[in-house]
């Protein structure tokens, strides 16, 4: 498959996920991400998991606050990618207890950790949540088409966890050799994971 057809293919399944976001009730989509945050909170990998990436949700993202603040009842230190403007990249900065409402507005207005430490290691993480406008049973992840993820991941050795709404996910996307597949993928239905290895 060329990769211009690749393009294309995936932009309008971005388009097609954006529609359905946009007609999704603000209480079917509130409903799906507290079953969502349970779902997580019964994985092995969280239970075991000391060190877990997050991400700030836009509104039209499984909203994980809860989950965050169980992960730090917990004894877990917890992440959110961090704008790396010298490697014009993501890292991670370490997110503290309570800081979820004193975050700074990063790179593209996406709130993230200010004070502390610009670029810790990705390789500390045990788990990785990454949200997605499409994933599909295979847990070939396709997002809003800059690839920051993509890029964060590839320094990434932990388990990557998917997560999205279950009718953001499709029986097969395209995938091009730069993206980063997840072990698994959450939704408030249950879980896809790979039947191959990619």
């Amino acid at each position: 498959m060329e990769s211009d057809q690749i393009t294309r293919e995936k932009q309008e399944l971005r388009d097609w996920a954006r529609q359905w976001l946009t007609a999704a009730s603000t209480e079917t989509l509130k409903l799906a991400s507290s079953r969502i945050v349970e779902r997580v909170r019964e994985l092995e990998a969280f239970h075991h998991s000391r060190h877990i990436l997050v991400y700030f949700p836009r509104w039209d993202e499984p909203q994980v606050r809860q989950l965050v603040e169980y992960s730090w009842d917990q004894g877990k230190t917890v992440y959110l990618p961090k704008y790396i403007h010298a490697r014009g990249e993501y890292g991670i900065g370490r997110l503290d207890p309570g800081e979820w409402q004193d975050l700074s507005h990063g790179h593209l207005g996406i709130p993230e950790p200010e004070g502390h430490m610009n670029d810790i290691d990705a390789n500390v993480l045990d788990l990785s949540l990454i949200p997605g406008l499409i994933f599909d049973r295979e847990a070939v992840r396709i997002g809003r088409g800059k690839g920051f993820y993509d890029r964060l991941l590839a320094r990434v050795s932990g388990k990557r966890v998917g997560i999205c709404f279950d009718a953001q996910v499709v029986k097969s996307a395209p995938r091009e050799s730069h993206d980063i597949p997840m072990d698994l993928v959450v939704t408030e239905i249950g879980e896809y994971r790979p039947s191959k290895v990619h």
